[in-house]
């Protein structure tokens, strides 16, 4: 049912230059999204039952899980943090915003917003964490500005310099224009130069790209999971070579943490994917995907949670050479970390 009513959306559309029959299609349009939420749904929840059936739903076995909490003024909201260990501590990065979606969707499948607000504001705050992973500083970044701004950063090392690879808002939505254009951008913390990277796609929604770093020092991207592409940019941020792999998931897996190395020509990142609920309720599946040292997937794990059905978003991934350590956000408003040793989390993974 799926592509007719896909081929029914798009023919729904072709009729908007027709003025008069604009309620029209705005009612059809808003019918095919109410028909394709219940679809989906469904579809979800066979699919959970099918991967978890009677069993115990999957939680990574994390060792440790800690809630970091950063002060931020009534109406804004901390999440999606970021880490790195640098230097021999644990550095995060974490959004702040007046915008916070609730784990729910309307009857059209769109979110919905905690508090109602007039424009967009994203910033982005640091902070440190000692041995015990607890936090012991905090500061602002880049303070809560109005579009264009940066959103979900993710900490990686060039030549031994962090960087913050972003989202850059450069239109939000607007009434009933809800079309939003962001692009992938990167913020040299060493001198807050923000360096933006051209998509060869050339769409208005570019973000969620998986930024890891060669050898040779060239800034690469795991782009999507279905079709594989990985994006590479040499001395140019305009021009990447693109390459394809082998398609490996029938699921279009997004965005998640960075890439981090647990053994010879093995890599691992997390992403994820959301799923739509009966009721109306959003849950967000975790996976660890594998890779080898060409960027190219060689097994996707079963999907997890971290904690507890919800909007789960793993946004960090770092390791000390014998734990790794995870930061996600949970319901755009709460942050945690959860550390597990690497041989633990590859028996786990791959057993």
């Amino acid at each position: 049912m799926h592509d007719p009513l896909r081929r029914f959306r798009l023919s729904v559309k072709s009729l908007r230059k027709f003025r008069l029959l604009a309620p029209v299609v705005g009612f059809l349009e808003l019918s095919y999204l109410a028909i394709k939420l219940q679809i989906e749904s469904y579809r979800n929840s066979i699919f959970l039952k099918w991967v978890w059936g009677k069993e115990k739903i999957r939680i990574i076995p994390l060792d440790d899980v800690v809630q970091i909490k950063i002060p931020v003024i009534q109406g804004n909201y901390c999440y999606n943090p970021t880490i790195l260990f640098y230097e021999e501590k644990f550095f995060g990065f974490a959004r702040i915003s007046n915008v916070s979606y609730k784990p729910e969707v309307d009857l059209f499948g769109r979110s919905i917003l905690r508090e109602k607000v007039t424009y967009l504001l994203n910033g982005v705050v640091s902070f440190i964490l000692d041995c015990n992973l607890q936090l012991s500083d905090y500061s602002v970044v880049r303070p809560l500005t109005g579009v264009p701004n940066l959103e979900d950063p993710k900490a990686v090392l060039i030549n031994d310099s962090p960087y913050l690879f972003c989202n850059l808002v450069s239109k939000e939505q607007n009434g009933v224009d809800r079309s939003i254009h962001c692009s992938v951008v990167a913020l040299n913390l060493m001198n807050n130069q923000v360096i933006p990277y051209q998509s060869p796609f050339h769409k208005n929604i570019e973000k969620n790209w998986v930024p890891f770093i060669t050898q040779d020092s060239i800034v690469s991207f795991h782009y999507s999971v279905e079709p594989q592409i990985r994006l590479d940019y040499s001395h140019s941020v305009s021009e990447p070579r693109v390459t394809y792999y082998g398609n490996v998931s029938r699921h279009n897996l997004h965005g998640g943490s960075q890439v981090v190395e647990v053994s010879t020509n093995l890599f691992m990142r997390v992403a994820r994917r959301r799923v739509v609920l009966p009721g109306r309720k959003i849950a967000t599946l975790s996976y660890i995907v594998f890779h080898n040292s060409e960027g190219e997937i060689v097994r996707i794990s079963k999907p997890f949670l971290f904690r507890e059905f919800g909007f789960e978003i793993c946004n960090g991934l770092t390791s000390d050479k014998e734990n790794l350590v995870f930061s996600w956000g949970e319901n755009d408003k709460d942050m945690f970390v959860g550390r597990i040793s690497v041989q633990k989390l590859l028996a786990w993974a791959l057993g």
